[in-house]
């Protein structure tokens, strides 16, 4: 059986090394400021008290590729088509600075939702539709609370364009 030993390094195939096996998941935080960047004290505080727990890696909660479309409300976005570029770095460079306090490497994880874009989450208008890879609309179950709540909190998504 294979090393099992967790508190051992381990060198990725990308080269990135780390100092134990232990990976703090990723997680969705929901405490961005109101650009959707990750400035808060508490979000600060957060990521500071997980960069002094020990871990090999730390994953990032989900951050938006397009601020239209978050799974929640106080979502991290990374969108420098409203907001300058500089702001948006200084911003993902303190959360950096922050994440790696002890030394422990962090990967931001990408993220957009498609379907699960509730209606109002996200910099959309109340009538646009959210996006997906296909326009199937989520299924709670087939009662008809079920399928009204489905409707009404995340409408049935358009489907996306190679364009």
């Amino acid at each position: 059986m294979g090393d099992l030993h967790l508190d051992r390094p381990l060198t990725l195939p990308c080269g990135l090394a780390l100092q134990n096996r232990l990976v703090k998941a990723a997680t969705t935080e929901q405490l961005a400021d109101c650009d959707g960047l990750p400035t808060s004290t508490q979000f600060h505080r957060l990521y500071s008290a997980w960069a002094d727990g020990g871990w090999g890696l730390m994953l990032t909660g989900a951050v938006q590729v397009d601020q239209r479309y978050y799974g929640a409300r106080e979502d991290l976005a990374m969108d420098t088509t409203r907001l300058s570029e500089e702001k948006t770095l200084a911003a993902y460079k303190k959360l950096a600075e922050t994440c790696k306090s002890k030394g422990t490497p962090a990967i931001l994880q990408l993220n957009h939702p498609g379907r699960q874009s509730p209606i109002r989450a996200g910099k959309r208008s109340y009538f646009e539709k959210t996006m997906a890879p296909s326009s199937v609309a989520m299924d709670f179950g087939s009662s008809l609370t079920q399928r009204t709540l489905a409707s009404l909190i995340f409408c049935t998504p358009r489907e996306m364009t190679v364009q």
